[in-house]
Formats: structure tokens, sequence, C-alpha cells
């Protein structure tokens, strides 16, 4: 298991619904956003922070189906270029 990313601003966007307030990861690497009102699929960006005390000039990207559990890692940033056929999930 990796080392969370910490201090990191997470932003999320949904289909549709109210705009979301970009929330900070705490030390456990854990974020959450209420989705009340929200159309499901969702997208998520982590941007900075740090990991072991390292400044993360990464930016990673997760998408959600549902509600319940969004990981932001390396491996789902992957995913979403495969699924969007998009070399930089951000676009």
């Amino acid at each position: 298991m990796g080392s969370p990313i910490v201090g990191a601003t997470v932003t999320v966007r949904c289909a549709a619904g109210l705009p979301l307030t970009s929330q900070i990861t705490r030390g456990d690497g854990a974020w959450s956003v209420v989705l009340s009102g929200q159309v499901f699929p969702c997208a998520a960006q982590l941007n900075g922070g740090t990991i072991n005390g390292v400044p993360n000039t990464a930016r990673y990207h997760s998408i959600a189906l549902g509600a319940g559990t969004m990981n932001v890692t390396p491996l789902t940033d992957l995913m979403v270029v495969f699924a969007t056929k998009r070399s930089i999930p951000s676009d």
C-alpha cells in the first residue's frame, strides 16, 4: 500500500448539480464531499500536497459512477486516461 498524499486539494465535478467545494486531504489522505443533489458520473482531480514530506507535483484523477468511496491514485489516473482516450485526464 502506498503513502497518502497529505494537504492536497481535491476538486470534484459531477455531470449535473450544485458546484462542490474543493476539499483538502487529511493526514491519512482521506477527504470527503457531500453529493446531495448531484447527478453521476462525478470526476475528481487531486493536486498538490506532499507524499512522505516531499511535494507532490503530479495531478491525479478518478471517476465515480455512484455514491461511495472514491480513490484517487496513479492507477485511477491511468484508468481515466484509458476510459476517456485522452492523454491528459483533466482535459
